[in-house]
C-alpha cells in the first residue's frame, strides 16, 4: 500500500508540474499574439487569412485580433500543448487505476480476511504439492478431534519407503527440526499462518533455514505407530490452533468418517 502511495503521489506532481509548464507556455505565446497584433495594421486582418485559419485549423472562427498570418504558429502551438497535456493525463489517469486495482487485488487477498475452517488465499485448495514423490496412497486419512486435548489423528499417514526423501509441501520456513518423543519430527511455517509437520523423518534441514517447495527435508523412518506397510510419513497441517486436513491442500477431498449417535437418556 505504501507503494501504491507513492506511486500516487508521483503522479500528482506530474500533473502539477505540467499544469504549471502549459500555464507558463500559453502566457508565453499570448505575449508572443499581442506583439504580432501589435505591428499590423488592420486589426481585423485579410478576410482570406481568416477563412484559411478556419478551414486550416477547424476551430471555428478565431477571435478576429487573432485572425492575422502572424497568429498562425501560435494557433498550432496551442493545439500541441493541449494534445500533449491530453496524452499526459490520459497517461497518468491509466497509471492510477491499475494501481488501484494492484492494491484492491492485493487487499483481497490478505490472510486477515480468512474464514475459520477454511486454508487462507495463501494456502489455497490446490496449491501444495504431495510430501512424498510419486503420488503416495493414504493409509489414514485425517480426523479432527472434537476437543483441543481429544482423540482423533491431526493429519494424514501415506504410505513411503524406509528411507524415501520427504518433500517440503510448500516453500516457508523450518521452524523446528529435531527430536520429540524418540522421532524425528521437521516442522514449517508458510504464507497465510499456515504451519506443516513431518513425521517421522531424520531431517536434512535446520531450524531457521529456507525452504522452497519441493525441497528435500529429509528421509522417513519406519516404526510410525499404526503403519500397516514398512514405514509411513505422518504429514500434519494447521493454521493457530485449528487443525486441517492436509489433502484439502492438494486438491484431494478428504474421506467421511461417521460417527455412532450419542445414546440418549
Amino acid at each position: 500500500m505504501l507503494v501504491v502511495r507513492g506511486y500516487l503521489a508521483v503522479v500528482v506532481r506530474m500533473l502539477s508540474r505540467c499544469a504549471t509548464t502549459s500555464a507558463r507556455a500559453g502566457r508565453w505565446l499570448a505575449s508572443a499574439g499581442q506583439r504580432i497584433r501589435g505591428r499590423r495594421r488592420d486589426p481585423a486582418g485579410p478576410i482570406e487569412v481568416q477563412g484559411a485559419l478556419r478551414r486550416g485549423l477547424g476551430w471555428g472562427s478565431p477571435p478576429p485580433h487573432l485572425a492575422v498570418a502572424g497568429a498562425v504558429p501560435f494557433f498550432r502551438a496551442r493545439k500541441q500543448i493541449l494534445r500533449t497535456w491530453l496524452v499526459v493525463t490520459t497517461a497518468a489517469i491509466l497509471i492510477v487505476w491499475s494501481l488501484m486495482v494492484a492494491s484492491t487485488r492485493a487487499d483481497a487477498s490478505s490472510p486477515s480476511d480468512a474464514q475459520p475452517g477454511v486454508p487462507a488465499p495463501t494456502a489455497q485448495t490446490g496449491r501444495f504439492t504431495w510430501p512424498l514423490t510419486p503420488r503416495p496412497k493414504v493409509t489414514r486419512n485425517f480426523d479432527p478431534p472434537e476437543t483441543p486435548y481429544g482423540p482423533g489423528h491431526r493429519g494424514v499417514d501415506l504410505e513411503a519407503a524406509p528411507g524415501q526423501q520427504v518433500l517440503a509441501a510448500d516453500m516457508g520456513v523450518v521452524v523446528f527440526a529435531g527430536q520429540v518423543a524418540g522421532r524425528g519430527v521437521v516442522a514449517l511455517d508458510h504464507d497465510g499462518g499456515l504451519h506443516t509437520t513431518y513425521l517421522p523423518v531424520t531431517p536434512s534441514v535446520t531450524a531457521g533455514e529456507q525452504i522452497y517447495r519441493s525441497q528435500p527435508l529429509g528421509t522417513v523412518t519406519p516404526g510410525h505407530p499404526g503403519c500397516p506397510v514398512p514405514a509411513c510419513l505422518h504429514w500434519g497441517a494447521r493454521r493457530g490452533a485449528e487443525y486441517l486436513d492436509p489433502l484439502a491442500l492438494v486438491g484431494e477431498p478428504g474421506r467421511v468418517r461417521l460417527k455412532p449417535w450419542a445414546e440418549g437418556p
